[in-house]
């Protein structure tokens, strides 16, 4: 009996144990129903989508003849436009040559203060006048420009707004520039060894290897340096000449010979590599430390450079020159017989060093050329003389032509050191045909100084009885000169790029939607062979290699691969689809490059119909209040606003000249000329293009909704509207960037990838001084039908948005789910790409929002399930690859079938926690039970270089991994079964435009009485509201209206020595009490199993109040929250801002999790 009863309890206690593991399943419906809400009530998304529904929309498919031809002639339009102009420049500097010019005033003398900023220049220029830079070596007789070229740069500069610079670069070392701008230096410029200035005047790319005599005779000074340093200089200033179309490589030599070793690539120290930046870097560290020392032998030298060249004959050095341009300072020490007579070793070396130039050259066809420097007067003219000219008669070694006719090269002695740089760089003369071109040579783009973004120089040599004058150039930006191409837009699945066909860089890709805006490189470029960009076997054979040909235009169909961002391009990767597509191709004649334009299946064009502008309820404010303010200006946060209506601002892409909007200076004249257009006051419109004042007004109904929301006073900052056609909406209405672009936005691009969906973006720190806010996002969208939600063939029109406030979503969160009070239970909301929306640890034991949380993922905040998430292919690594960097983006998705876990009924203590889709949304909810007794897993967290990149289940927080790139041959080599391309990074612009006035007098545009909220959390819930708890608030910490900075001037001056007293007695009184309260929870806890709910996260009433005329003395809170006992928090300097929006590649560092 006493057994049968044992059992039956034992039964029993397991079943309890059972019913104890087990849990509820989490109900998401409350969040999802919650986000549905604040989409609809407040941000409108409902309401837009009916209103939409009720316009008629035309469908038109795309003629993709038309448009290609479009593209066609507006490319040809440009070049024609850029080329006229050097032409005219080429033609007043030839007839000039033999007159009088003027000497203009060096540009290092002009003072910052003489210059008018232009936007066009991105600095400072004078249009007035021209200025010089003068080299080091320039001649004292050097001759000039006359007035009269200055006028016809003056001509081109008013006529065509597309170029910038103009300038002219002569033999004497004067490089004369226009317009005029300052320079802080006088000599620290020569044209002369400028990539654009020689690519000019040598049609053919170069293979070049320059040989550098080490050995100790170069220990030898003059005027009181080193001639290895005079020797370093030249073969700096010879790579410098050097473009991407060359390729170069160093030899020193001595006893042995080294090459560049230290670099990223390993290729140096057997081939030659492209004159890229990064290469060019990478020789002058390898020619800056090269050493002095030990036996000058020419015959390991040469070998090695033969060697060098040999590896780098491929199939595109058919029409290069191969160069070994080779210095020394002495005679030849090879290896000879030692019982050889002094004589005969001599005559040995010579005939064995002619031997092997005979040898080696013969198994390159005969194709090498050799320029021999001679530095000093302790030199072996004859056989310098011999190596040039290949012919070693002399020597017993007869010159061999049966290889192909030898090439003969040249000796040049310099008896003066300090004229070696200017005669080794100025090899490209010999090059020379002396014949003028009359096409214009177009430079390999490169990095604007002033910043401007990717440049190419069209420039023009100048002879004058076939020598060698000068070069005229003019600089004309990537991003306008393709700017039809870029900004081309039509349908959801079409695009357009260019890359080159002419043999210098055949397949180098100029614009490409999967590579960075000319406009927003900041650093030298990474060229990509559009083959790497279009990886489908049907292109490069139907497409690619057609265009080599002799055909001007073609098409082909095949399908292809789109790559869509799902969010942020360098944190949440992309996704990719196949679309049927018809590529389109054109050479644009008389330049070397092809356009090329791809045309998805069935793409159309969506046209809203005609919309009328004059109704009663339309108003139109365009964003500029500086310029035309409305009536009723009030104050948003740190931001002069109007509540009148929402203000209206455009991306670049509703313009017809969009680089003319980015470059021209916004008057109270031009927004009165959009108001009136916009207003349908006047028809005559020269800015937009068509159907963008029908989206105008069209969206405008949502400020019906936006101006009588209530909800939106107290926890959201912003609500907005941006229009696949550049139309963006903002309420209230405030200034932005006239650069803003929404549609390349993370928070637009989201909502695009999760269509029908409300989105969430992570946390980050609003650029208004509203403290940390997520937003909030959802697509309108062109129904094919009007009922039921959007379907994946409805295309995309427009994302509304708002920014809503991080504590408020975080308070909400709470209230749903009564364990995310619990200390013993953590809550987190997770986005489709593991990152965190929001989390416990987000917020100090306060409740205000901790720094650094900006990205934080759930690999590296949460090390416990995050391995367990990887291990059940709920989270799922993935890779793309980033050209922009050389590197592959290890990001994460979460696999949604996957992703509803329940943990507790596996019985392990270390892993209870639930994880559920939020439906409707991107986002997920979890719990965890923590347990203090569990060691977390091992996850690095090395952003910027992965440690387990290639270990699929292996947890890692995400990271960038080296990409598979070939740096000598500036080349990915991929495939499409490669990872896929990562979307190009954003701009680094901060959207909101600095105002420098004090708008304190300014009426708050949602008066909210900041004094009624009594904990941290509570007050940085309402976005207008700022938790003063620093220095002399420390133990009096109240809520106050953040456009004071927590300085209430009437209280700093009122307080008196009694006050400061009773402050003084009374700290000590409140530590006591609070030491007390937290002893007595202490015994609590220990006396009861269920964790008591935290203080500090209390339901939040929120109410309005009018503006005070004055800040009134806030008022101490009742009482001060204290920080439950075990609870997890971050420690971190103070920061430094980043908004996620502007994220460009690496996750910063996040702070060392700390338990109180």
């Amino acid at each position: 009996m006493l057994k049968s009863v044992y059992w039956t309890f034992v039964a029993v206690q397991f079943i309890a144990y059972g019913l104890a593991q087990s849990s509820e399943r989490l109900d998401v419906t409350k969040l999802s129903r919650k986000l549905s809400e604040l989409a609809d009530n407040s941000l409108g998304v409902s309401f837009m989508q009916e209103h939409f529904n009720s316009l008629t929309f035309q469908s038109l498919k795309l003629d993709g003849q038309r448009l290609i031809e479009q593209l066609h002639d507006s490319l040809l339009k440009r070049f024609h436009s850029s080329v006229e102009a050097v032409s005219k420049l080429r033609d007043a500097v030839q007839s000039s040559i033999s007159s009088a010019g003027s000497e203009w005033r060096q540009c290092c003398e002009f003072d910052e203060d003489e210059m008018t900023y232009s936007s066009r220049f991105g600095k400072g220029i004078d249009t007035n006048t021209a200025c010089e830079r003068l080299s080091a070596e320039a001649r004292n007789d050097a001759r000039r420009l006359p007035t009269s070229v200055i006028d016809v740069m003056k001509r081109n500069y008013e006529e065509n707004s597309g170029i910038k610079w103009q300038y002219f670069g002569n033999e004497d070392g004067v490089f004369t520039i226009y317009p005029a701008s300052t320079r802080y230096a006088c000599d620290d410029y020569d044209s002369r060894y400028r990539p654009w200035y020689v690519e000019t005047f040598t049609s053919e790319s170069k293979n070049v290897v320059i040989v550098i005599d080490k050995s100790s005779s170069m220990s030898r000074e003059h005027e009181g340096r080193k001639l290895m340093q005079i020797a370093k200089e030249a073969a700096i200033s010879v790579v410098e000449t050097m473009n991407p179309n060359d390729k170069v490589n160093v030899v020193a030599f001595s006893d042995t010979v080294s090459m560049p070793t230290r670099c990223e690539d390993k290729c140096y120290e057997s081939q030659l590599a492209r004159a890229t930046p990064h290469n060019k870097e990478c020789l002058h560290d390898f020619i800056t430390s090269i050493g002095d020392g030990g036996n000058t032998v020419y015959s390991t030298a040469l070998e090695t450079a033969f060697d060098l060249l040999q590896a780098s004959k491929g199939s595109d050095s058919q029409d290069r020159d191969h160069v070994i341009l080779f210095l020394t300072d002495g005679h030849p020490e090879d290896a000879v017989a030692d019982s050889l007579s002094e004589g005969e070793k001599e005559a040995q070396r010579r005939h064995n060093i002619m031997d092997k130039i005979k040898t080696r050259n013969a198994q390159m066809g005969n194709k090498v050329i050799i320029l021999t420097f001679g530095l000093g007067n302790q030199l072996d003219e004859e056989l310098l003389e011999a190596m040039a000219q290949q012919d070693g008669t002399d020597f017993d070694i007869p010159r061999n032509n049966s290889a192909g006719e030898i090439k003969v090269g040249r000796f040049t002695k310099v008896t003066n050191p300090n004229n070696l740089r200017a005669e080794m760089a100025s090899y490209y003369n010999f090059f020379s045909t002396g014949v003028i071109a009359d096409e214009p040579v177009f430079s390999v783009p490169h990095q604007a100084a002033s910043g401007i973004g990717l440049i190419t120089t069209v420039a023009l040599p100048i002879l004058e009885a076939g020598k060698l004058e000068g070069v005229v150039g003019v600089d004309i930006t990537l991003q306008d000169l393709f700017a039809d191409v870029m900004y081309f837009k039509e349908g959801q699945t079409t695009y357009s790029f260019i890359y080159e066909v002419k043999s210098k860089a055949m397949g180098r890709t100029l614009t490409h939607p999967l590579m960075p805006a000319p406009s927003t490189v900041e650093e030298e470029p990474v060229f990509v062979h559009i083959t790497s960009l279009e990886r489908e076997a049907d292109f490069e054979e139907n497409v690619y290699k057609v265009s080599l040909g002799t055909d001007e235009f073609g098409m082909a169909t095949f399908t292809s691969t789109r790559t869509i961002p799902r969010g942020n391009s360098a944190t949440e990767g992309v996704d990719t689809v196949q679309v049927p597509s018809t590529f389109r191709w054109h050479k644009v004649s008389g330049t070397p490059y092809v356009v090329c334009l791809v045309l998805g299946e069935n793409d159309k064009e969506t046209i809203l119909s005609e919309q009328d502008p004059t109704g009663d309820d339309f108003t139109f404010i365009y964003h500029r209040l500086d310029l035309i303010s409305p009536p009723g200006l009030c104050r948003h946060f740190n931001r002069t606003a109007t509540r009148e209506a929402s203000a209206v601002t455009f991306s670049k892409e509703a313009f017809l000249d969009p680089n003319e909007y980015l470059i021209s200076e916004e008057t109270e004249s031009r927004v009165n000329a959009y108001t009136q257009y916009m207003n349908g006051e006047s028809e005559q419109n020269k800015y937009f293009k068509a159907g963008v004042r029908d989206m105008v007004v069209a969206t405008a109904k949502a400020d019906e909704i936006w101006s009588s929301t209530v909800e939106v006073e107290e926890h959201t900052a912003f609500v907005y509207i941006g229009t696949e056609n550049g139309v963006f909406r903002e309420y209230p209405g405030v200034r932005l960037n006239e650069s803003y672009d929404h549609t390349v936005r993370p928070w637009y691009e989201r909502a695009k990838n999760n269509k029908g969906n409300v989105t969430l973006s992570t946390p980050y720190e609003a650029a208004t001084g509203s403290g940390y806010v997520i937003t909030l996002a959802h697509t309108i969208v062109e129904r094919s039908s009007t009922r039921g939600p959007s379907r994946t063939s409805d295309e995309v029109i427009a994302v509304m948005g708002k920014d809503l406030s991080l504590p408020y979503f975080s308070l909400f969160l709470r209230q749903m789910y009564p364990k995310c009070n619990e200390n013993r239970y953590s809550c987190f909301v997770m986005d489709n790409s593991g990152y965190l929306i929001t989390h416990d640890t987000f917020f100090d034991v306060s409740g205000a929002v901790q720094d650094g949380i900006e990205y934080a993922h759930i690999t590296e905040v949460e090390k416990t399930i995050a391995p367990d998430l990887i291990r059940k292919d709920a989270l799922v690594k993935k890779q793309c690859i980033n050209f922009h960097n050389k590197k592959l983006q290890n990001y994460y998705q979460v696999n949604q079938p996957k992703s509803d876990i329940d943990t507790k009924k596996e019985g392990n203590e270390c892993l209870q926690y639930q994880l559920e889709h939020i439906p409707g949304t991107n986002v997920y909810l979890g719990i965890i039970e923590k347990s203090l007794l569990c060691i977390p897993e091992v996850c690095p967290c090395l952003k910027t270089s992965c440690q387990k990149a290639h270990a699929q289940k292996a947890c890692e927080c995400p990271c960038l991994s080296d990409a598979e790139y070939d740096y000598c041959n500036d080349m990915f080599d991929l495939s499409s079964d490669d990872a896929p391309s990562c979307m190009p990074p954003g701009t680094s612009l901060d959207p909101m435009v600095t105002e420098n006035r004090d708008l304190r007098s300014l009426p708050k545009c949602y008066p909210t009485d900041c004094s009624q909220f009594k904990t941290s959390m509570e007050c940085i819930a309402a976005v207008s509201c700022e938790w003063c708890n620093e220095g002399v608030y420390e133990d009096n910490p109240f809520c106050y209206d953040l456009i004071y900075s927590c300085k209430p001037a009437e209280d700093a001056e009122t307080s008196s020595p009694d006050v400061i007293t009773g402050i003084i007695i009374a700290i000590p009184l409140v530590v006591v009490i609070v030491i007390v309260i937290i002893v007595a929870l202490f015994i609590k806890r220990r006396n009861t199993s269920k964790s008591v709910p935290r203080d500090d996260h209390i339901p939040v009433s929120y109410r309005t109040s009018t503006v005070p005329s004055a800040p009134s003395a806030p008022s101490a809170p009742s009482f001060k929250p204290t920080a439950p006992v075990g609870s997890t928090f971050y420690i971190q300097p103070e920061p430094t801002y980043q908004n996620p929006d502007e994220y460009q590649g690496n996750v910063s560092s996040r702070p060392r999790r700390h338990t109180s």
